[in-house]
């Protein structure tokens, strides 16, 4: 459950908000949940091939 909270911070840059505006903050937030999910999904539908390791 740790592993969404890791990604923001390392891979999108979101260890400390940068607007004061809730609402901007929100949207950068479900943006970025957004970006993670589309990536998890990409690694479990066409995940990497064993073989060629």
């Amino acid at each position: 459950m740790e592993r969404p909270f890791a990604v923001f911070k390392e891979r999108y840059g979101m260890r400390r908000l940068r607007f004061f505006n809730l609402a901007t903050n929100r949207t950068q937030c479900i943006l970025a949940a957004c970006a993670y999910n589309l990536r998890t999904m990409i690694g479990v539908l066409y995940p990497p091939d064993e073989r060629r390791t």
